[in-house]
């Protein structure tokens, strides 16, 4: 770790010996006496930070604990600084998309090439062509330093692999594109591995506090330098000043979770995200007040079936796939009025659609309605392709007019599109929507069902506009003193997305946010119009909300506590409880996993265990991470007995 230099004027610890504790004596000599030696008049020399009461202090305040904010504690602690790293999660539900994501990096191998083809994803947009360099560059040896900074041993790479060659390229047809290649950070995907590595880089580094269930809420500028000298965030409820000293990052992901803004800025009615529900543009709100410009409020991705549509499961939920209807079948995809409006089987690059040439967003009704029959309903359940029984959902009825009039659509209408629908299948031609005939199966008479849908996001990009050195961009185009961004809050993306963007996004800005954020600045110019008052300094490095060890937990005669450091959401402990050489229980007892995920894990393993008297027990499909943390967490609580 690089040593602070010791010649540096304005430290967080010179902050917290002498500017917190001698701001009031400072006012105190110059104010009350009012006078120097020779009996002149003497004004103090205050900064406008000097007259805010602030809470805490630290060299750097990273917004988001995802992929981005992650990224950007550890190199910013790497040069030297103190860092709080924040999120509005709860613990064990930090992480961003990042968490969810494929976990798939994009890089590439030709820097011609690879600029080629990210301008060509603009679709004739503006770019920025320094941030694009920038990016493209890091491209060339992300996989190194991947592996020199993170110890990434047994990267993947995924060019050639049937599996993942409709993303690599995801644009074949776009010059340059020959050059995208992907990697994962060992062999296997879509099971955060990436996002673990990130997580264990931060959470065991003294420079590092952690704070979740904490939002920002606003931050704090000077109003005539307008330098960023802290923020203000709520956090279980108490609203705090935090002192940044060197600079504030904000990683806080993008708004799928905030209507108001989905509404606004995507004109989507309703959506429902498929990541974390915790991105709620809450950066949007504070980069706005700051005089902030925006870009690339209007892209969001999503996936590639139905046109980006899933099951309509209410709002604050989150989406599920419904991959059972790629390889067609008997059903059809309507508006509010019962028209067909896309190629329900189309596969689409995220989310768009081909058009005219390009690829886009589909313009999306205010609500869809997937029709399908019997056979439909029957092949879905015998080859168990939806995630969850959806009868609570469904809409069934004896007719198609009885279908219509339950769904609020038009009877003619509806029954006019499934009249078309069926002839098209008769012809072998779908001149309506270009469905491929091989997909196209008759609706049939009799029993029918109907499936409300609607948009789903894998993320947004808009947010504040930054530059290549992650600067965040006043609406003049300047950067905004003391103020970064990375990740998908203000992404790079404007209109096509090249799969595994994002993530590469977030290493390749979130450490370049976090080097130049944690570079000691100049110190603040003087600011008289404001007296200085006593700020406490409660909250600094030592008061991190991620807990390990074993503290607090007693254990009595034949109890043995095992820990696995291995969980989705980090440490996983154990209590093992015997009788002679018989495992009685097995519990919990402490862990941050997923709620909902985990839970079949957390069920199920520890009684298995106990029933075969061995840890050499069958995973949980879908929960494996959980399971192999709670089966390692019992070893080492086995191992203790002598």
């Amino acid at each position: 770790m690089p040593q602070r230099n010791m010649k540096q004027k304005l430290s967080r610890r010179d902050f917290l010996k002498g500017t917190a504790a001698g701001a009031v004596s400072l006012a105190a000599a110059g104010m009350l006496s009012g006078c120097n030696a020779g009996g002149s008049r003497q004004t103090p020399e205050l900064s406008y930070a000097d007259t805010i009461k602030w809470d805490g202090v630290y060299d750097v305040l990273v917004m988001g604990f995802g992929g981005a904010g992650a990224t950007a504690a550890h190199y910013a602690a790497e040069e030297g600084a103190d860092v709080l790293l924040f999120d509005a999660a709860p613990q064990g539900h930090e992480g961003g998309n990042t968490r969810y994501a494929g976990q798939f990096c994009v890089v590439g191998h030709d820097k011609e090439k690879l600029m080629t083809y990210y301008k060509a994803l603009y679709g004739g947009l503006p770019y920025d062509e320094e941030l694009l360099d920038t990016f493209t560059s890091d491209l060339l040896v992300l996989g190194d330093r991947m592996i020199q900074d993170y110890g990434a041993s047994e990267l993947m790479y995924w060019k050639g692999i049937p599996a993942t060659a409709w993303a690599i390229p995801e644009f074949p047809e776009l010059e340059g594109g020959d050059t995208i290649d992907s990697f994962s950070v060992h062999k296997g995907a879509s099971d955060g591995a990436l996002w673990r590595m990130l997580r264990e880089k931060v959470v065991n580094r003294d420079q590092i506090d952690i704070w979740f269930n904490t939002r920002g809420q606003k931050l704090i500028q000077d109003p005539e330098t307008k330098r960023i000298l802290g923020m203000m965030m709520e956090r279980n409820g108490e609203l705090l000043n935090i002192r940044a000293l060197r600079g504030v990052v904000m990683a806080c992901g993008g708004f799928e979770n905030n209507s108001q803004m989905v509404a606004d800025y995507l004109g989507l009615a309703i959506s429902n995200p498929r990541g974390t529900l915790y991105n709620r543009g809450d950066g949007v709100a504070m980069a706005l007040e700051v005089n902030a410009d925006l870009w690339h409020m209007d892209c969001f991705e999503s996936l590639d079936i139905l046109g980006g549509h899933c099951i309509s499961l209410g709002e604050g939920t989150q989406a599920m796939q419904t991959s059972g209807f790629k390889e067609g079948g008997s059903f059809i995809l309507v508006g509010p009025d019962g028209s067909r409006y896309l190629n329900e089987t189309e596969y689409s690059r995220h989310g768009h659609l081909y058009h005219c040439g390009e690829y886009h967003l589909p313009s999306y009704p205010q609500y869809s309605y997937l029709i399908f029959d019997e056979k439909m309903k029957k092949q879905l359940e015998a080859e168990n392709l939806l995630e969850v029984n959806h009868s609570e959902v469904w809409v069934s009825a004896d007719s198609y007019s009885q279908l219509a009039s339950f769904i609020g659509a038009k009877e003619e209408v509806l029954l006019s599109s499934i009249r078309k629908y069926n002839a098209y299948c008769a012809k072998g031609e779908d001149e309506e929507c270009g469905r491929d005939p091989e997909k196209m199966q008759p609706l049939a008479e009799g029993t029918c069902y109907a499936m409300k849908m609607n948009p789903l996001i894998l993320n947004t990009q808009g947010g504040a506009r930054r530059n290549a050195r992650a600067e965040v961009l006043d609406i003049m185009g300047n950067p905004i003193p003391n103020l970064y961004s990375a990740g998908e809050f203000g992404g790079m993306t404007a209109k096509n997305y090249q799969g595994a963007t994002n993530l590469s996004e977030c290493l390749v800005f979130g450490r370049i946010a976090g080097i130049h954020a944690a570079q000691v600045k100049e110190k603040e110019a003087a600011y008289t119009l404001r007296q200085a008052v006593e700020s406490p300094m409660t909250y600094k490095i030592g008061s991190s909300d991620e807990i390990g060890g074993s503290a607090g937990i007693e254990l009595k005669e034949n109890e043995y506590l095992g820990m696995s450091p291995n969980g989705m959401g980090g440490d996983v402990q154990v209590k093992v409880t015997m009788d002679g050489d018989r495992i009685v229980s097995v519990d919990l007892v402490q862990h941050s996993e997923t709620a909902g995920i985990s839970d079949p894990a957390i069920e199920q393993i520890p009684a298995q265990i106990v029933a075969q008297q061995s840890t050499d027990v069958d995973l949980v499909s879908g929960a494996t991470i959980t399971s192999k943390a709670i089966i390692a967490a019992v070893q080492d609580a086995l191992s203790q007995i002598k």
